[in-house]
């Protein structure tokens, strides 16, 4: 999939300055940040499986 953003005049530098600190392309940073926050968990799942293994490890340290 090919999308584009519209970023403001600051947006772009602060873009590029970081992207020219990290030695890649303002293109490949951004994909790198958009790859990075879909692969974040959602907040209601994390609530949810944090909440299943703190049940679960009340139970296993029952049964010991």
């Amino acid at each position: 999939m090919h999308i584009s953003i519209e970023l403001t005049d600051d947006q772009s530098r602060r873009l590029r300055d970081m992207a020219d600190f990290l030695r890649v392309a303002p293109d490949q940073l951004g994909h790198a940040a958009v790859v990075d926050l879909l692969a974040q968990p959602q907040p209601d799942f994390q609530r949810a499986a944090e909440y299943v293994l703190h049940k679960s490890q009340e139970l296993y340290e029952r049964l010991r």
